[in-house]
């Protein structure tokens, strides 16, 4: 039989856990808020872009007032309880000493500053600076109704985020949904290892390392491969010293143009003759297009 909270024998501590609750969703809601009026005003500018000084106004005025109102409550926050608090441990169990209360305690320094940190990255890459993000899953066999993991990382504007691609125990995985950001997991009797991609709306490219193994590189290419979004792979490519090869997988590439396919070549030739480019996965489109660029002889294409 549950223990009476908040009716019944009514004492002070009865409703500290939901004061806390309350000033939690308060931030939370500040924080998803901010991003969306921000977004709204850019909207703005570019359909009007002849006022600047209001669509400046207007931001200026968004972050002035959310800031005041996250400092406010924040304020009340701290002088209520001294900080914050976590009292759980990574399994989700409670752990609980009698002293989660006081400052300085094992669950002072934790939940909601995890969890702020945690929707500051996602609103800000997502929404704000248009860059995609991993996140990472090990949903235990039948866990979830019809196998269906929902990798929503929290409450986003409706289509603006698209599940780009999935892998399951590291190899490619196609049967999601991509706009409702659903994985269709596959029957399993062990745990899984889920790694899924989440991109913003339209961001047209993204080049994904997969692993990086004795010299060897392993990517995977979603959208097109043009001119316009290949400063996005070189800045991939960039990051690894040593290199002495790549794996393309291409499974979900739609399209690669020339400027694209000469840059692979110069890289292979830059590199010297031990530097090798191999292709995996690639579709009608793309191979008929490396056929048209006169460069099928250049690459090693394998399964």
């Amino acid at each position: 039989m549950l223990q009476r909270g908040l009716v019944g024998d009514i004492k002070p501590e009865n409703w500290h856990g939901l004061i806390d609750a309350t000033y939690a969703i308060i931030l939370t809601l500040l924080l998803i808020e901010l991003p969306t009026q921000i977004l709204d005003a850019i909207k703005e500018y570019e359909l009007s872009p002849n006022l600047p000084l209001a669509t400046l106004e207007t931001l200026t005025y968004y972050v002035f007032g959310y800031l005041s109102l996250f400092i406010l409550v924040y304020d009340i926050w701290a002088h209520q309880e001294g900080g914050i608090y976590f009292n759980v441990l990574a399994n989700g169990q409670p752990y609980a000493l009698g002293t989660e209360r006081g400052k300085g305690s094992h669950s002072m320094a934790g939940y909601h500053s995890f969890e702020l940190c945690f929707l500051a990255a996602v609103y800000s890459n997502l929404l704000v600076t248009k860059q995609p993000m991993d996140f990472f899953f090990k949903p235990e066999p039948g866990a979830w109704p019809d196998n269906k993991l929902r990798v929503a990382p929290d409450l986003l504007p409706a289509g603006s985020v698209e599940l780009a691609e999935v892998w399951i125990d590291d190899k490619s995985y196609t049967n999601f949904d991509r706009h409702n950001l659903v994985v269709n997991l596959p029957d399993s009797d062990q745990a899984l290892r889920v790694r899924v991609r989440l991109e913003p709306a339209g961001c047209g490219f993204s080049a994904d390392l997969l692993r990086y193994e004795e010299g060897i590189g392993f990517f995977a290419l979603d959208g097109d491969l043009t001119s316009y979004n290949l400063p996005e792979f070189k800045k991939e490519l960039e990051k690894l010293n040593n290199l002495k090869g790549i794996v393309l997988d291409m499974t979900n590439l739609k399209s690669v143009d020339d400027t694209a396919w000469n840059y692979l070549l110069f890289t292979a030739q830059q590199r010297g003759t031990d530097f090798s480019i191999r292709l995996k996965g690639l579709n009608e489109a793309v191979a008929q297009a490396l056929k048209d660029a006169e460069l099928d002889e250049e690459f090693a294409v394998i399964q």
